[in-house]
């Protein structure tokens, strides 16, 4: 007797002694619903030729085995042997998806935080903090944020019930050119009580826009190098500016 997601199929295998040449191993099952009755499914030998095994799966249009939508219970049968009968109970996929994300701001941007519901879409400019907040289709026994969805877990997550909560800093790879974005992408992963995992996670994008670097000249004196009597003032005339923001202090250093 086991429990699994819906669509998922089930690999069934029994080790068969003492049959002869002529008598069928095959698993026979009925649905809960009463649809099915008596259904057969041959089990084929495999390895030593004491082991059987077959994959138990809805037929849909055209007898093509699609994966399992109700519960059911199942015996095998071999010649005139016949084994307990044992159950297997389809439920709900586990799933886990975004209800919000939250954007605090660096300070010196002067934006005012703000929260997006069901848009787990990430774009900010650098150095914004991102919280994720998530909920699941049941009891959360672990979760955690996967960036680029290569199956690592990059950020555990806070889990709570069915709600998990994570944060993280938006930047990128490298400091010097700030052009490719540390992560481009993440999806969600977590385990429900029962143990099982949701397989096919939403990717969510993530975009970071680049704080533009403040810009700063020497507008006088218009040559690199000058002489100076000793004791004399030399007036020097500098513009700066911050394409995007603003600028904290302009300093002169020698």
């Amino acid at each position: 007797t086991t429990t699994v997601s819906r669509g998922e199929s089930v690999d069934v295998s029994a080790e068969v002694r003492g049959i002869g040449d002529d008598d069928a191993v095959v698993l026979r099952y009925a649905t809960d619903d009463g649809q099915i009755v008596g259904k057969t499914i041959p089990m084929k030998p495999s390895g030593d030729g004491l082991r059987y095994v077959c994959r138990l799966a809805d037929e849909a249009d055209g007898s093509e085995l699609v994966g399992l939508t109700r519960n059911l219970k199942y015996r095998l049968e071999a010649g005139d042997a016949r084994s307990l009968d044992y159950s297997i109970n389809v439920s709900s996929a586990p799933s886990i998806l975004v209800e919000r994300v939250d954007y605090h701001y660096p300070p010196y941007t002067g934006y005012v935080d703000r929260s997006v519901d069901a848009l787990g879409d990430i774009r900010a400019i650098e150095g914004t903090r991102i919280t994720v907040h998530a909920r699941a289709n049941g009891v959360i026994r672990v979760a955690d944020v996967d960036f680029d969805a290569d199956g690592r877990p990059d950020v555990r997550m806070t889990a709570q019930g069915p709600s998990a909560v994570a944060s993280f800093e938006l930047g990128f790879r490298e400091e010097k050119d700030r052009q490719t974005p540390r992560h481009a992408s993440y999806v969600l992963r977590f385990t429900n009580d029962e143990g099982r995992v949701n397989r096919n996670p939403v990717k969510h994008s993530i975009a970071v826009e680049r704080d533009l670097d403040p810009e700063a000249s020497v507008l006088a004196p218009k040559e690199k190098q000058i002489d100076a009597r000793l004791d004399e003032t030399v007036a020097i005339e500098v513009e700066a500016r911050d394409p995007d923001f603003a600028l904290s202090s302009v300093r002169l250093h020698g």
